[in-house]
């Protein structure tokens, strides 16, 4: 939003929040039941943050940064992972307890971030590769550059119904096009 002088009109641009989804750069150690570890950072909706900042437990104001991951599918339509439907391998998971973006290794691989629940569960983001894996759900037919009431019906090319949903780097070149 723009801002509004104590005299003038209301300046600025108005832009809709995509990635709704942020890390927090708080950064902690995971260890996983083999003795592995994991640079774990919360991962906090935008409704959640204070100021635009994740408020640590401790209640630290800490900065973040958009997920680097979303969800898009074959006909162009783009939206938000449920990142807690995906970590509890449901889409009918109530559970709404503090997220943590955990990463081994150095290379970026799928198969060493993670995505874990404050209740304990947690899933790898290499599923998402698996042949005919429909992890991230079907299509909703979001378009978030048009807003948040701008989606149309999905349907996919290939099969009844809507299109898988496919997961996208943010920043990779196939994401814009």
């Amino acid at each position: 939003d723009g801002e509004r002088g104590s005299e003038g009109p209301r300046t600025g641009v108005t832009a809709f929040t995509f990635p709704a989804w942020f890390v927090a750069q708080e950064e902690s150690t995971y260890v996983d039941g083999a003795g592995r570890s994991y640079r774990s950072r919360p991962l906090v909706h935008w409704k959640r943050l204070v100021k635009g900042k994740y408020l640590s437990a401790d209640r630290k104001s800490i900065a973040v940064v958009p997920v680097r991951f979303v969800q898009g599918c074959k006909n162009g339509h783009l939206s938000d992972i449920d990142w807690y439907s995906f970590v509890h391998g449901s889409f009918a998971a109530a559970c709404r307890l503090q997220l943590f973006l955990e990463e081994g290794g150095t290379g970026g691989d799928l198969g060493d971030i993670f995505v874990r629940c404050a209740c304990g569960k947690r899933q790898v983001l290499g599923l998402v590769k698996l042949e005919r894996s429909a992890v991230l759900g079907y299509c909703q037919g979001q378009r978030p550059w048009l807003g948040p009431r701008a989606a149309e019906t999905c349907v996919s090319q290939t099969q009844e119904g809507a299109e898988v949903n496919r997961l996208l780097v943010r920043s990779a070149s196939n994401a814009y096009f």
